[in-house]
């Protein structure tokens, strides 16, 4: 009768306890694993690391995983490129036209697409991507689309009588966006006590003489939920922005300064004399040890301490971030 390997490890000295011989036999059966999995992925051209990640996520089941699946491997955590498992799947066998891999592009496409800005496709330039990226029929990428809006990993809408699909973070990021901009919108404050004259001593103060248009501005920072500056070089903003700094300092009211690149962060801090931070060092973001996903210590339940929030170079900034970026503020 064979003898256990715990038991066998601890009878030659090799372990000290029949839970230490465990524990060194669990040890090395991973590293087999590991070892055999690395070997599998060299042979199709797959990195060494991507294979540890893949290990550490599905252990001994990874290849039969990826028989099943080969697309398993773009999935978030393992974030392989499109190109090389796309290669990998058909190694394996996998058709032209198989829905995996529809699936499998159609997801690639939308997520490559957001790298332009894009947080949506329409309907049909998706499908005429999808169709010459894989070489297969737009009917097939249809019935594709229609498989991953089922399976609610696909959102459909309707922007301007133009049907567009999704990514399903994307568009819940663009709802809270937009629910945001109109909550903002709508507030408004009642102007403080002596507000033409803050206006005034701020005009005397930086020595500027303010257009009719930049003192509006100026005064709407002051009573307004939302204020958007937009021109181009050359036009004011800056002087407007710094008109709007001086004048919140009267009214002795907090603020903080961010801007999407730290380049652009270091420039605004430049310009305003003002201390400003990147947008993701603003709300703190970490990684969540749990997870390995993006966090941000600044949210709901924890708000940024300040009473108004100045972003340069807003159009940079990212649907996701801009939603943790208009939480309430304390």
């Amino acid at each position: 009768m064979k003898k256990r390997l715990d038991v066998l490890l601890v009878e030659r000295g090799l372990a000290t306890s029949r839970e230490k011989a465990k524990a060194m036999g669990e040890e090395f059966r991973l590293q087999v694993g590991m070892r055999q999995l690395m070997e599998f992925f060299a042979v199709h051209h797959l990195p060494a690391e991507l294979a540890v990640r893949a290990y550490k996520l599905y252990g001994d089941s990874t290849v039969e995983l990826l028989y099943d699946d080969p697309y398993l491997l773009m999935d978030e955590g393992l974030d392989a490129p499109f190109g090389a498992v796309d290669r990998f799947a058909i190694e394996l066998g996998v058709a032209g036209d198989d829905p995996r891999r529809v699936e499998a592009g159609i997801l690639f496409e939308l997520n490559y697409n957001l790298t332009a800005g894009h947080s949506f496709l329409p309907e049909d330039k998706l499908q005429l991507a999808v169709s010459q990226l894989l070489s297969v029929d737009a009917d097939a990428v249809k019935q594709g689309i229609g498989r991953l809006l089922e399976a609610d990993r696909l959102v459909r809408s309707t922007l301007a009588g133009i049907t567009v699909d999704y990514l399903p973070r994307l568009y819940e990021a663009e709802v809270n966006c937009s629910r945001r901009l109109l909550e903002f919108a709508k507030g408004s404050f009642p102007p403080p006590k002596g507000l033409e004259r803050m206006i005034q001593n701020v005009a005397e103060e930086s020595g500027v003489e303010y257009s009719e248009e930049q003192t509006r501005a100026i005064r709407e920072a002051a009573t307004s939920g939302l204020l958007l500056i937009t021109g181009g070089p050359g036009t004011g903003k800056t002087t407007i922005l710094n008109g709007i700094l001086s004048l919140l300092g009267q009214m002795q009211l907090a603020c903080l300064l961010a801007a999407p690149t730290g380049r652009a962060a270091k420039r605004l801090t430049e310009v305003t004399g003002e201390n400003a931070s990147t947008i993701h060092r603003l709300l703190e973001a970490g990684i969540d040890p749990g997870t390995g996903d993006m966090m941000f210590v600044r949210d709901e339940d924890n708000p940024l301490k300040c009473d108004a929030v100045i972003v340069d170079e807003m159009s940079m900034v990212d649907a996701v971030s801009y939603t943790h970026l208009t939480l309430p503020t304390t």
